[in-house]
Formats: structure tokens, C-alpha cells, sequence
């Protein structure tokens, strides 16, 4: 097993250290977090207890590290940012002109104007800025769903984007029910 989570990244070998419930001091290098997971599943098992769904949790958490699921975002944004991020993207990629000149509006910043594609492109990079100075984008992300929605009525529902979130806000951004 050591040889096989050696390849870990600490986001990965943290995610197995939780998917196990180390209850120790974490180690600071993934070799260390690799040798105090496999310690506590060998004290466990001299115990007596049965490992077996902590093994299965390990094999889960190295299928997720091998489909990347833990790997860095490249513009090192956190997975809601970047959820968010991607939603706008897609959600104003298929807006007309007159919505997308009153999400402008909403974000305080007048594009240059040209094709639909043009100005999706522009609203896209603002908020991408935004999120690179360390917003959350919920409130962009609210304004850009809520201009969505008035053009194709009820949006979100299979977006996936509401299952994951617990609705806490760290910065007190006032977002509703819906969004995260």
C-alpha cells in the first residue's frame, strides 16, 4: 500500500486521512501522511477491528486522485470558485445581447460591445479577475443566474452546483436560499 500511495499529493493523502479518520497530529509531507495512514490502519488491525471499509475508502480516495479529482485548479481557485466560474461561463455563453449588457450593468463595468460571444468573453474575464483578487463569486454568480434565468426560465436544478454546498459564507455575502 505504501508504494501505491506514494505518487499522493497532500490534498489527496488529506482527503485519505479523513476518509479513515486519523485522529493524530497530521504529518506536513505526503511520505510522512503515507507511513502514519498505513501505522494506524496496522494498530487497527492488531486490534482486532475490521479495516475493511477503510481499505475501501483508501481504494476510493486513490481512484478519485488518479481521475484528478484533487488536483490544484491551475488559477488556483478553490472547487466552488471554480464551479461557479464555469456555470457563468456556460450560462452567459448562450445569452442574448440585452442580458448580457444588464449583467454588465450589474457588475459595474462596461464592455466594449461586438459579437454576443464578444461580451460573454469580457463578463467572463471581469468575474474571473474578481475571483483572482479572492472573491467568492457568489454574487456575481447570483447576478448572472438571475439574468439566466428571466431568459430561459428555472435554471440550476441539474447544474449540481446547490448538492455539494452547505450555504456557510465565511465573508457574509447575503446570497439566497438556492445559491451558494
Amino acid at each position: 500500500m505504501t508504494s501505491k500511495l506514494s505518487d499522493h499529493t497532500l490534498r489527496s493523502m488529506g482527503a485519505l486521512m479523513d476518509a479513515i479518520g486519523f485522529a493524530g497530529t497530521r504529518p506536513s509531507t505526503v511520505e510522512e501522511m503515507v507511513e502514519a495512514a498505513v501505522k494506524c490502519l496496522e494498530e487497527r488491525a492488531l486490534d482486532g477491528k475490521d479495516i475493511s471499509k477503510d481499505l475501501a475508502a483508501v481504494e476510493k480516495v486513490d481512484q478519485n486522485h488518479w481521475e484528478g479529482e484533487y488536483d490544484s485548479d491551475p488559477e488556483g481557485f478553490d472547487k466552488d470558485v471554480r464551479r461557479r466560474l464555469n456555470k457563468m461561463e456556460d450560462m452567459t455563453s448562450r445569452l442574448t445581447k440585452q442580458y448580457l449588457k444588464d449583467i454588465c450593468k450589474q457588475l459595474h463595468f462596461y464592455g466594449r460591445g461586438g459579437t454576443n460571444a464578444d461580451l460573454a468573453a469580457e463578463i467572463v474575464a471581469v468575474v474571473t479577475y474578481k475571483a483572482k483578487e479572492g472573491s467568492k463569486l457568489k454574487r456575481e454568480y447570483s447576478i448572472v443566474k438571475g439574468m439566466y434565468s428571466m431568459c430561459y426560465g428555472c435554471c440550476g436544478d441539474d447544474s449540481g452546483l446547490e448538492a455539494g454546498s452547505d450555504g456557510a459564507d465565511s465573508e457574509g455575502d447575503e446570497v439566497g436560499d438556492d445559491d451558494f
